[in-house]
């Protein structure tokens, strides 16, 4: 399982510094290394894999949507922007996932797709620091969260 993780820091490196070549790939094979056995040795207790897990195949299909989610919330976001109307509000959200690692995991999510920031988590409950234009009717944002990040978490053991 280390090296699995060692394989997806190592892609995520990758994709940060934009090019293939044989230097990129050592560092992000090293610093990845470097990075997990720090964080094995010294901020995690060895209980973290009974709550900190999510199968490969979930979180495969859950970085899948993520991804799409955030191009879509980019669009949305440019629109409101160059539209005029456009207002920001910090509203609460309540979640219904129980597993705090999947909370984090939807915070997070939330903060990487434009136009939306999570700015507090206190227990199930997010406050969450929104854009939306002034012709939306009602929490659309909210039902929007709930169906295209929260559900699917709940798949893998939210």
């Amino acid at each position: 399982m280390f090296s699995l993780y060692i394989g997806l820091l190592t892609i995520f490196w990758l994709l940060l510094n934009e090019e293939l070549r044989v230097l990129q790939v050592i560092m992000g094979l090293g610093g990845g290394t470097i990075a997990l056995m720090f964080v094995e040795r010294y901020l995690l207790s060895k209980e973290y894999r009974v709550f900190y897990t999510i199968p490969f195949t979930n979180f495969l299909g859950y970085l899948l949507v993520l991804i799409f989610q955030i191009y879509v919330s980019g669009l949305k976001a440019i629109y409101y922007i160059f539209s005029k109307g456009v207002k920001v509000e910090i509203a609460k959200y309540e979640s219904d996932l129980e597993n705090d690692f999947f909370l984090c995991l939807l915070a997070i999510s939330i903060t990487l797709t434009p136009g939306t920031v999570a700015v507090d988590k206190s227990g199930r409950n997010l406050q969450i620091l929104h854009l939306y234009h002034e012709k939306e009717k009602g929490n659309r944002w909210q039902k929007d969260i709930r169906e295209k990040l929260e559900n699917p978490l709940k798949g893998g053991r939210g």
